[in-house]
């Protein structure tokens, strides 16, 4: 839970050093139904998966929401101790995460994409098709 509340207070102290306050304000509500799903959600691949889907896909800022869901995964998984799965975590997510603002990978493939970076898995051949058939369509 303590690593949940640091992640929270360094994006919030992260938006108000950049996003004017008059934007903070009209863009609370989204803040806050993103983090009390955290709370809500048991697992924590479930927990990363929303995050990232969230900050990617609800449009929180004018520009940057792709790179800001990126750097809130690596803290994420930093915080709560897969520093050594970082690095992998933010060279995926930087090819993903066009994919998954445009609509074409949803928020299971995703998790299943968040598992498969956290447990080493991205040679599964099966997953690599689901990406290649989403991307695709």
């Amino acid at each position: 839970m303590r690593c949940y509340i640091e992640l929270i207070k360094k994006l919030l102290k992260f938006l108000v050093e950049v996003v004017p306050v008059l934007e903070i304000k009209g863009r609370l509500k989204v803040y806050y139904n993103i983090f009390k799903m955290i709370f809500i959600i048991q697992s924590f691949e479930d927990k990363l998966t929303h995050l990232f889907f969230a900050l990617n896909k609800f449009h929180c800022f004018f520009d940057g929401n792709k790179r800001i869901a990126i750097s809130a995964g690596a803290l994420f998984l930093n915080l709560n101790g897969y520093v050594f799965r970082v690095a992998d975590f933010i060279s995926e997510m930087e090819n993903i995460s066009y994919h998954v603002a445009a609509g074409k990978v949803n928020k299971g493939l995703l998790k299943e994409i968040i598992t498969a970076v956290l447990y080493d898995d991205m040679e599964n051949e099966e997953l690599k098709l689901k990406i290649y058939n989403a991307i695709n369509d």
